[in-house]
């Protein structure tokens, strides 16, 4: 399985059952690289290529990435809603596994 990603200048994600995608043009965040990181780690092929607004729309899931935000699922676009249930199962998963990296492998202690 494949995840594709989309948000021109964005740090975005398109999921589809073929790969998982982002977007040539967007910013190389430190979020976005550690998700794609975790996203390969998990045995999806991350690609990063110019995808069109059609793909976007016919996603299986669509989520965003951001320092604060994190991991963010996408409901709709331009008022089209995306895949059946949000977040969907891989954006869930990415989720997940970005929450347990930042919390454990990125850790700095303050106090002990």
């Amino acid at each position: 399985m494949k995840i594709k990603a989309y948000a021109p200048k964005r740090k975005g994600f398109e999921i589809d059952r073929l790969s998982i995608g982002t977007p040539v043009a967007a910013l190389h965040g430190i979020t976005r690289a550690t998700v794609m990181d975790l996203a390969n780690t998990m045995g999806f092929e991350v690609i990063e290529k110019i995808l069109t607004l059609q793909e976007v729309y016919t996603a299986d899931e669509v989520f965003l990435t951001g320092s604060g935000a994190e991991v963010v699922p996408v409901k709709e676009i331009d008022d089209r809603n995306i895949g059946t249930e949000v977040p969907g199962p891989i954006t869930s998963k990415l989720m997940e596994a970005y929450k347990k990296y930042a919390r454990t492998e990125c850790v700095t202690p303050i106090y002990k």
